[in-house]
């Protein structure tokens, strides 16, 4: 038989849990590089964003925008405050689904920011609005985040 038609878009976004295995990550001193998987329109990426539990929304940057194929003039204008109070001009973006460890989030904002300077050796922030509600810990010593 065909198999079943994809469900229909959603508006709201969604949380999908699976197993808890624990996700292989990279550390960098006390930077948290966590592998997630981006897709948006048909692509699909992935990347490391830093952990950062003082980011209230995940950001990524315009190069990973890019990859995914995303037209930034049309998306909505916002301001983002960053690290040492200023202010930038960003695009919220929604994305079909982030991916983090057994965790899916679907119909998920994003801010995309401009990066400027050196490369950073990432490719965004993993923020709040993600981790918020997930139980996790990070093992420094094995380089993993176990889900609880």
């Amino acid at each position: 038989p065909p198999p079943p038609p994809p469900p229909p878009p959603r508006t709201h976004p969604t949380v999908v849990s699976g197993g808890d295995e624990p996700t292989k990550v990279k550390i960098r001193g006390n930077t948290v590089l966590v592998p997630v998987t981006l897709a948006y329109g048909g692509h699909e990426v992935d990347v490391h964003l830093v952990l950062d539990t003082g980011a209230s929304r995940t950001t990524i940057n315009t190069e990973i925008a890019d990859q995914l194929s995303m037209n930034l003039s049309k998306e909505r204008k916002a301001h983002v405050r960053v690290v040492g109070g200023a202010v930038i001009e960003a695009r919220l973006v929604n994305i079909n689904r982030l991916t983090v460890g057994p965790h899916a989030k679907r119909n998920w904002d994003v801010f995309v920011v401009p990066h400027k300077g050196f490369a950073a050796g990432y490719d965004g922030l993993l923020g709040m609005d993600v981790l918020r509600g997930l139980k996790y810990r990070v093992d420094f010593k094995k380089q993993v985040i176990i889900w609880e």
